[in-house]
């Protein structure tokens, strides 16, 4: 679901599922480039951390960087 149908559903869907995986594009303030977070703020019966998830996707496929990391709003 994007953003736009969450908002407009009142985010409804994370009361009616049974995780949730939120994908998101952020710029680097520091580097300038744009790096790509996950985070899985629900998944019933698993204990998980609440970190953001720092990835990458290659030509072998989804690449985890790190975890533990803190997100700068620069809105």
């Amino acid at each position: 679901m994007d953003d736009a149908a969450y908002q407009l559903t009142h985010q409804i869907a994370d009361y009616s599922t049974y995780g949730a995986i939120k994908l998101f594009v952020k710029e680097n303030p520091y580097t300038g480039k744009m790096e790509r977070f996950l985070c899985i703020p629900k998944m019933r019966s698993t204990a998980i951390s609440l970190d953001f998830i720092l990835y990458d996707i290659t030509a072998t496929g989804i690449h985890i960087k790190g975890s533990k990391v803190k997100l700068v709003d620069m809105s």
